[in-house]
């Protein structure tokens, strides 16, 4: 009996252990809804601050994974507070390794969409480029996750900026 109850901790425990790496993994063969904050009190300095609520979905489709990032923007400029939609980011990274395995890379062409609700919330400009992403896992405890992004605009309205961004 203790035996097999020991063996049956082991192994939910792996089980438990291949979940969170798929969870953690910004590469993982599973359908995932995110939603991620991030809240800035002061830019550069200044009083103006921002928050960015970050809506992400991810879809696998056989070697590909497509990922969608929509971010619900606020920013004060010049005292004066802006909130709505952002631009709508979109990338397929093609995976050059098996989906099950423990180090994954995979790359891709970005669109980005001027979806943004207010010129101060979003570039106005089409958008295209490239996204990296990465992830390796020597054990249950140290876990690497890797997203690098660079887009640069085609299109869009004439009277704003071009825009060329890279992230990491």
């Amino acid at each position: 009996m203790f035996a097999a109850l020991c063996l049956q901790m082991s192994v939910q425990s792996a089980i438990e252990s291949d979940v969170l790496k798929q969870v953690n993994n910004p590469l993982a063969s599973i359908k995932s809804v995110n939603i991620h904050n991030y809240y800035t009190p002061s830019m550069y300095g200044s009083d103006e601050s921002a928050n960015t609520l970050w809506l992400r979905y991810a879809q696998p489709i056989g070697k590909v994974l497509i990922r969608a990032s929509l971010p619900v923007n606020t920013v004060t400029v010049s005292g004066k507070d802006y909130s709505g939609l952002g631009d709508l980011t979109v990338f397929g990274a093609y995976l050059l390794a098996k989906p099950t395995s423990v180090n994954q890379v995979g790359i891709g062409p970005l669109l980005a969409f001027p979806t943004a609700t207010s010129s101060k919330l979003g570039t106005g400009k089409w958008q295209a480029g490239l996204a990296f992403a990465g992830y390796f896992s020597g054990n249950d405890v140290f876990q690497l996750g890797i997203l690098a992004t660079w887009q640069m605009s085609f299109a869009g309205k004439q009277n704003r900026s071009n825009a060329q961004m890279a992230a990491f």
